[in-house]
């Protein structure tokens, strides 16, 4: 169908037909674009340490991402990176490669990985290189290639829909185009997005934009889940800009004044780019600059922004001015026409860094200034909370501590920063006297931190008597409907090995009467009105059944039994380092699951998503068999198992899902930690 529109197209719009190739030429033109690219075309599996009320977590992502040099850089996203503590790279012949983080530059959303060339198979083709996407235009085709849903090396064919797009519409304000990695983190500032429709997803993030030429004219970034396919990708000229000081330097220098902008739109100028806001302290503040002047020149060159598309191409060349500079500024406030002159200093960072304290069940993050102005704090001194777990210290505290307190002090010593604040953690005594700041208020709260992993729980099992078989009520109404003989109680389950089997009971047996009671359920819900009678018997006294089968009337003496301990009351044992529980296997889970006598093995119970056993794939309900050489039967042989396996690299779990055993690996190298990115 697109061969039929392209020739369409070739007919009727002759202006145009140099940018379609002609039917001969598609298929070679789009063989030798995926041949110069998509080789070296990488899926990017991350394991990343999210911070998650209170505690870290990990889990796993996928991304895109595209070899640019013979050294074994790759560039991606940000977003893509953010959080990782591991990387591994799948190649385009499907050998996979661990990669380590070269550099980010978040403002940009452009980051790069390095590996080992040395550990993998390159294309012998040339390194791809980047095309100029200024000069693209609406309908010029476009490749996607990356790994949707982390399914590698995929390719989809489109259109560039608008090479200049801002990511806000008409029933937003112009100044709410910036994007963000988080609460804190804005991104996308300094370009406008190429704006096609190539299908991506989820995984194509970080993965290149190819023009037919094969060259790399974008970065693809975004897209829309809904509406057709809508895909952003940030500019191959900006990205070759950032992807080339990163390689140099490993950061992005920029300067900072302290200003925002907006564009003339909408307001009756015709001339110089309106002041938006100005940051507290910052050179412009310095310079006298207020919100609502027009500057109209900058070190005497006229400057006019008239739409808001024009806004990141002026941010970015003003950022771009070598730090330290002094700018002449011009412009105008009321009637009047003024200068001035501001001092750029080095763009501050604008979140700090993460720390994720266990033993007080509390995640951190170091305050910035901008941090700061984004709470209407006063200053950015101390550390912010970002989460607390609950039923942990912090949460038991009282006060207990909350989300977005900033801890000011700990044991009296005032706390500036992250740095200081390890400096406490580390000659924190048993309870810690904490200073918050939440909403203006200064509160002390308390904390006892855990400092230890529990041991396995073993709850009390009552001495209940127990008949070793299930029923179901078999009412008058059941008796007419279901052809039953007589009401009373069907045996549906007669458990293995127990007295009621040895006995003679069978599945199918009417119980009509108790030593000599008939039985009379009052509904078809009535499953313990057997138990009932059981009341004020002990385990090995004695009960006589008077039973229906078929059409013969038995009596059968059954001896009670204690009742086996319920999956409560099982021993159980929690991992922190592992974040999983697990609880000894019993009796009735051996009958429901028909595993004998001599199955081993305990029960997970519970699998934090985020923790080494989750990453693994272990689930709730999987019976492990072994860990590493261990064998394990009960909760305290898997916590001599676990102690001795965390200090390996890579933990083997053998474990039965269902009917099959499956072997699950657990990287140790990648567990929850505390410290900082």
């Amino acid at each position: 169908m697109r061969t039929v529109l392209v020739l369409v197209c070739v007919m009727l719009c002759t202006a145009v037909s140099a940018r379609v190739p002609a039917d001969a030429e598609w298929e070679g033109a789009l063989e030798a674009a995926r041949m110069r690219v998509l080789p070296f075309v990488v899926s990017v599996m991350v394991v990343r340490e999210n911070h998650y009320q209170g505690r870290p977590r990990l889990m796993v992502a996928s991304g895109s991402g595209t070899i640019i040099s013979a050294d074994g850089h790759v560039l991606t996203n940000v977003h893509v990176t953010q959080n990782g503590i591991r990387f591994k790279l799948i190649l385009a012949d499907k050998s996979e490669v661990d990669a380590e983080l070269f550099a980010e530059d978040p403002l940009s959303d452009i980051a790069l990985l390095k590996f080992d060339p040395a550990h993998a198979q390159l294309p012998e083709s040339s390194i791809p290189v980047f095309g100029d996407s200024d000069a693209l235009t609406a309908g010029d085709y476009v490749l996607a290639m990356g790994a949707p849903w982390g399914l590698s090396h995929s390719m989809s064919l489109g259109v560039v829909n608008n090479r200049e797009r801002l990511l806000v519409s008409v029933f937003q304000d112009q100044s709410d185009y910036e994007a963000e990695l988080g609460r804190d983190q804005p991104t996308g500032r300094y370009y406008r997005w190429i704006q096609h429709d190539a299908a991506i997803a989820p995984g194509n993030s970080g993965g290149p934009l190819v023009d037919l030429a094969g060259e790399i004219i974008g970065v693809n970034t975004r897209g829309v889940p809904f509406g057709g396919n809508m895909g952003f990708a940030i500019p191959g000229n900006v990205a070759r800009i950032i992807v080339a000081t990163l390689l140099r330097d490993g950061y992005v220098k920029r300067s900072f004044f302290g200003l925002n902008f907006r564009s003339l739109r909408g307001t009756p100028f015709e001339e110089g780019v309106l002041i938006n806001s100005v940051i507290e302290g910052s050179p412009a503040e310095n310079a006298g600059l207020r919100p609502g002047d027009l500057i109209l020149a900058l070190d005497g060159e006229r400057v006019t922004v008239k739409f808001p598309e024009q806004l990141p191409g002026f941010r970015r060349a003003l950022s771009e001015r070598p730090v330290g500079v002094e700018v002449n500024v011009a412009f105008r406030r009321g009637d009047g026409q003024k200068e001035t002159a501001m001092t750029s200093v080095e763009y501050p960072r604008d979140v700090g860094e993460r720390l994720a304290v266990k033993d007080w069940g509390l995640t951190l993050r170091d305050m910035t200034a901008h941090m700061a102005r984004n709470r209407r704090l006063d200053d950015d001194r101390g550390v912010l909370v970002t989460g607390v777990e609950r039923g942990g210290p912090a949460a038991e505290a009282r006060p207990a501590l909350r989300s977005g307190d900033v801890i000011r002090a700990v044991d009296g010593m005032a706390i500036e920063d992250l740095q200081e604040f390890r400096g406490q953690l580390e000659r924190a005594d048993a309870v810690v006297v904490i200073e918050v700041h939440r909403k203006g208020q200064s509160l002390l709260t308390a904390l006892r931190p855990e400092t230890s992993e529990p041991g396995p729980v073993t709850l009390s099992v009552l001495d209940k008597p127990w008949t070793g078989f299930k029923a179901q009520p078999v009412t008058r109404r059941a008796v007419r409907e279901l052809g039953l003989g007589r009401e009373g109680f069907r045996v549906v389950q007669v458990y293995s090995g127990t007295s009621a089997e040895r006995a003679g009971l069978r599945t199918g047996d009417i119980i009509t009467a108790m030593d000599g009671d008939a039985l009379s359920p009052a509904n078809d819900r009535d499953t313990k009105g057997m138990d009932r009678k059981l009341a004020g018997r002990t385990p090995g006294n004695q009960i006589t059944y008077s039973v229906l089968r078929g059409s013969d009337e038995l009596s059968i003496t059954v001896e009670l039994e204690r009742l086996p301990a319920s999956s409560d009351q099982m021993p159980r044992y929690r991992s922190l380092k592992f974040d999983l529980e697990v609880r000894d296997v019993g009796f009735f889970d051996r009958a429901e699951n028909n595993w004998n006598d001599d199955m081993g093995g305990v029960l997970t119970t519970q699998v934090e998503r985020g923790g080494w056993a989750g990453v693994a794939h272990l689930r709730a309900g999987d019976l492990i068999l072994r860990v590493g050489e261990f064998a394990v039967n009960n909760v305290g042989d898997v916590r001599r198992a676990l102690d001795s396996a965390a200090h390996q690299d890579t933990v083997s779990f053998l474990i039965l899902r269902g009917a099959t055993t499956r072997l699950l690996f657990v990287d140790t190298q990648v567990g929850p930690k505390e410290g900082a990115d």
